[in-house]
């Protein structure tokens, strides 16, 4: 049986942060950047860099090795993030300890809370593009009618059709304004 700091160590050298994450099934982007599971944050502001240099959160400040970030993916202790990356790195490094039930089950736990979580925030976007559209076609009958009712002269009286359109014009402008920055923002 090994040492913890050497089996740690060792385990530092053979993988990164980039593979560990790829394997807790984080979406990395192209330049490895992925949405922080510690703070559950939806943009991609955790950095996976090279080697043993671990990762960063540019939000919360979160930062460690690979088996910080399994620990806290996982919510498993030190032991059991060394035994989860020997088995499923197959590093074989001699750590003869399994994650308990209870570790096991807030894993699960928390994989279908961030899963929940995408899930609501695909509706969320799904809905603020259906308002959008909404909004938008909503302005173009606003300006048909603007223009099919607007007075021939300016001394002529205005119609309660082209009144309600102008009334409500502002209105529409802003609903359609407010969800285009709401689906800008979950870019």
């Amino acid at each position: 049986m090994t040492s913890r700091r050497y089996t740690a160590d060792l385990i530092r050298q053979s993988v990164t942060a980039r593979e560990v994450a790829v394997a807790l099934g984080l979406s990395l982007s192209g330049d490895f950047r992925c949405a922080c599971p510690f703070h559950n944050g939806r943009d991609k502001n955790m950095k996976l860099y090279d080697g043993d240099r671990g990762y960063y959160c540019f939000v919360c400040h979160q930062k460690g090795d690979v088996i910080s970030l399994v620990q806290g993916v996982l919510g498993c202790t030190f032991v059991e993030a060394i035994k989860w990356l020997s088995d499923t790195f197959h590093l074989n490094v001699g750590v003869d300890t399994r994650p308990s039930n209870e570790t096991l089950q807030r894993a699960e736990k928390r994989a279908r809370t961030r899963k929940e979580l995408r899930r609501l925030e695909r509706e969320a976007e799904d809905r603020s593009f259906d308002t959008f559209l909404s909004a938008s076609d909503f302005i173009r009958q606003l300006e048909q009618t603007i223009d099919e009712c607007a007075p021939d002269n300016p001394d002529a009286p205005w119609s309660k059709r082209f009144c309600m359109a102008l009334k409500l014009m502002p209105e529409a402008m802003a609903v359609a304004d407010e969800a285009a920055v709401r689906m800008m923002e979950r870019r």
